[in-house]
């Protein structure tokens, strides 16, 4: 990097003050290099008064670099700063949406296990088996389940609020923090199902 360097002053109000001479001035100097700029990019505000023989492939520059009057930097293969910032948010756009897309795909995948089970239980529960169906925070509120078969399914935190589970065979079933609230459990087997911190209020858990 060629030192030959001269000097902007700039003012308290943060203008920048053209120099009148090659050797500077006192306090609140900024020096300017004059030099080879390949692959730099200038962050501040940065007054440029001699660029013979500089070479400017490359170099980053951005709408606050002062030029000398008639010098088009872009023919100098100069990059406006703008462009390469476009150019990486675009690249980083892209490789996120490639994430969020694998993520996608991933997520639906482990869906598509659980979803015939759901669907089932929603609207063709009556009489179905639906033994070990994973159905966590299921939304079930007032679903016909009567006598389905869900032996050892996992409901913990589903809606079940006013379900249809008479007859059902509840057996091993993890109903921990599940809304069973005016559900309709009559002669439903709930042989060592897991209850714990389900609301059960209005519950009809008659044996007739």
């Amino acid at each position: 990097m060629d030192l030959n360097t001269h000097y902007v002053q700039i003012s308290p109000k943060g203008q920048v003050v053209p120099p009148k001479n090659e050797v500077g001035f006192l306090p609140t100097i900024h020096p300017v290099a004059r030099s080879t700029l390949n692959n730099q990019t200038t962050k501040a505000t940065v007054v440029i008064h001699r660029l013979t023989g500089a070479v400017l492939t490359r170099a980053g520059y951005n709408a606050r670099t002062c030029w000398p009057a008639g010098f088009d930097p872009l023919k100098h293969g100069a990059v406006l700063e703008k462009s390469r910032v476009m150019k990486r948010t675009t690249r980083t756009a892209w490789w996120l949406s490639a994430i969020l897309a694998e993520a996608l795909l991933v997520g639906f995948a482990l869906l598509g296990v659980q979803l015939r089970p759901y669907w089932v239980a929603k609207y063709h529960g009556q009489r179905a088996d639906l033994h070990g169906a994973v159905l966590i925070l299921a939304p079930l509120g007032g679903a016909d389940l009567r006598w389905a078969n869900l032996t050892g399914a996992d409901l913990a935190g589903a809606n079940l609020a006013g379900a249809k589970l008479s007859g059902a065979d509840l057996k091993n079933v993890n109903l921990c923090g599940a809304c069973l609230r005016g559900t309709d459990l009559i002669i439903a087997g709930l042989e060592y199902a897991d209850l714990r911190g389900a609301d059960l209020r209005k519950a009809q858990l008659l044996d007739p």
